[in-house]
């Protein structure tokens, strides 16, 4: 019989992590080993690897590309046939190296109230492109004062949103400068969040 085993996880760009094939008993002559990977994009391993006459067992390297995608972990099952036995199989999880964190960037720091609105202040980025679109939602903590879209789209393929605007609002009320919080949120992504000042264009009457 033959059996494979290698690390129960690896780090995705890993590139010598070890398994090692395994026959019930030494061969009397070299045995070429099969090996496959069912998700090679994200886990690939030699095609063959060869036991040595007397020897039962060898050594074989896998390897995690790195995608740059923030795709998650991935569960990958590698394969180890050799004719006249049952093939010997194994599981590895790859874990993502991208982390599933937004980051919220704002073109400005401070804003006039009543000011024009601002087409391009800001976008949303990953520390990958995704494979699948990411929706999301952004909120102003005070839409008296400010005013964000309700929601923001990443493109498959993409890494970034499209840039969305900033729109003070005149209340008409002297209320001194204020500090407004904006947050970027999205479904089993880590929020994040940025304050931008809006100097009020109102003045105190008596």
């Amino acid at each position: 019989s033959v059996t494979v085993s290698a690390l129960s996880s690896i780090l995705e760009g890993a590139t010598s992590a070890t398994g090692i094939v395994s026959l019930g008993q030494s061969g009397a002559a070299d045995l070429v080993v099969a090996l496959s990977s069912s998700t090679p994009s994200r886990l690939t391993v030699p095609a063959t690897v060869i036991i040595p006459a007397g020897q039962s067992s060898t050594t074989f390297t896998l390897v995690a590309p790195d995608n740059n995608q923030v795709d998650g972990n991935h569960t990958a099952t590698v394969t180890a046939s050799l004719a006249g036995s049952s093939p010997g199989t194994t599981t590895v999880q790859v874990i993502d190296n991208e982390n599933r964190n937004l980051n919220l960037v704002l073109f400005y720091t401070t804003l006039v109230e009543g000011s024009a609105p601002v087409p391009s202040g800001g976008y949303v980025s990953l520390s990958g492109s995704t494979p699948t679109p990411v929706v999301i939602t952004l909120s102003s903590n005070d839409i008296s004062e400010l005013e964000v879209p309700t929601s923001v789209t990443i493109n498959a393929g993409s890494s970034t949103t499209p840039y969305f605007p900033l729109t003070t609002v005149d209340d008409a009320i002297f209320d001194g400068t204020q500090t407004v919080i904006v947050t970027a949120n999205a479904s089993t992504f880590v929020s994040s969040t940025k304050t931008i000042t809006i100097q009020d264009n109102d003045n105190l009457t008596l």
